[in-house]
Order: C-alpha cells, then structure tokens, then sequence
C-alpha cells in the first residue's frame, strides 16, 4: 500500500484501462428502409437426441427477412460471422458485390465470433458499421428479432410434433 501511494503522488501510475468502445447505438432496432441496419445473432437448439445446435443468423431490421443462417454442432467461430456477413452481401446485393453500397449498421452483441481482429477488418472492408446493442453486455437479454425468431420457431416444431 505504501508503495502505490508513493507512486501516486509521484504521479508514476499507469492510467487505468477503459477497454470499452463508446457506442452510439440509443436502442432502437427497427429501421423504415431495409439495407439500412441488419443484426445478428446466435442462439441454441437442444435436439430430441441431446445434442445441441449452434445457428447463427443474420436478419433485416426493417421486413425482418433472414438473409442467412449457418448451423453447428459446435462453438461458433469468427470465421463462420465473416462467411455469414458475405452470404448476406450476395444474398441482397448479387454475387459479384464485395462490399455494400452505401453504408448499413452491422447489429450484433459483444462475443468474441462479432469481435475478432479478423472479423472487424472484413466488417470494415464490406461496408458494415459496427453496433453493439447496450442491452447485450451481460449476455442477459436478446436481441428482440432473436426472440420472435425462436418463438416462431418453437411453434412450428410445436404444429410438427402435434402432427405426427
């Protein structure tokens, strides 16, 4: 203790970390146009069997229409954000297109997959401002579109299982 209040005074202390990127993001999700702020998200499906399944997606804020998917029986890498932020740029835009052509938000939360080196340069290089929903931080709420997205899905799996 004597030791760090000697430094102190000497002003000899490091600053402190403040690792967090200030956000500009107030909230709101929902856009009037579409190809002006798209989400992902990632979220689990446990099987009949056990197993679980890892889907990430990628939707438009505005029709809410899935412009892409990939599913995983394992953890969800970088690699697998990046091929998904170019499936959704061919899927709107064409095959030939690599990078949007005007600016479009890029809304995600703050996991490691959304916030690799390697994921931010591609982000960058297509067009897409980064966005970190605030309400995502702890990892305790979902984006609003992920969870309209599972409730269709657990009625559909519901209509299928009360069919056969």
């Amino acid at each position: 203790k004597r030791t760090y209040r000697i430094m102190r005074i000497n002003q000899l202390l490091l600053p402190r970390y403040r690792g967090r990127r200030e956000r500009s993001h107030d909230g709101v999700v929902i856009t009037l146009k579409s190809n002006l702020r798209w989400c992902s998200d990632v979220f689990s499906i446990r099987c009949w069997n056990g197993e679980a399944v890892q889907v990430l997606f990628s939707l438009d804020c505005c029709d809410r229409e899935v412009m892409g998917w990939l599913a995983t029986s394992g953890g969800v890498s970088g690699e697998m954000v990046r091929d998904l932020m170019s499936e959704t740029l061919e899927h709107r835009f064409g095959p030939t297109v690599l990078s949007a052509p005007h600016p479009i938000e890029w809304l995600s939360d703050n996991g490691p997959c959304y916030t690799a080196r390697a994921t931010l340069r591609v982000r960058a290089g297509a067009g897409f401002g980064g966005l970190y929903h605030p309400d995502l931080l702890a990892g305790v709420q979902r984006l609003p579109f992920t969870l309209h997205l599972l409730d269709t899905l657990r009625y559909d799996a519901f209509c299928e299982s009360a069919r056969g």
